[in-house]
């Protein structure tokens, strides 16, 4: 007969070791954020630039993308970063 295999451990600190692991490879909050908003940055570039647009369904007016990146999204990101 062969021996039976021991069961595969679930304990919580196999968890909490695999949650630590994760963690640690995230990088910091602040560069996350830096991270997403160039990744949104670029989205309305491309976006802009295929003439991405949709309807609002209130009034039905029709809402372009505005590309991010150009000299007019620049003033205007600036001065709304903080509210």
């Amino acid at each position: 007969m062969s021996e039976a295999t021991t069961p595969i451990n679930k304990s919580p600190g196999r968890v909490f070791y695999w949650v630590e692991r994760i963690g640690n490879k995230i990088p910091n909050p602040f560069l996350l954020f830096v991270y997403l908003i160039l990744v949104l940055m670029l989205a309305t570039a491309l976006f802009s630039w295929l003439d991405v647009a949709v309807k609002n369904p209130a009034t039905g007016e029709l809402i372009k993308v505005n590309n991010l990146m150009s000299v007019a999204g620049m003033q205007w990101i600036f001065p709304n970063i903080i509210p």
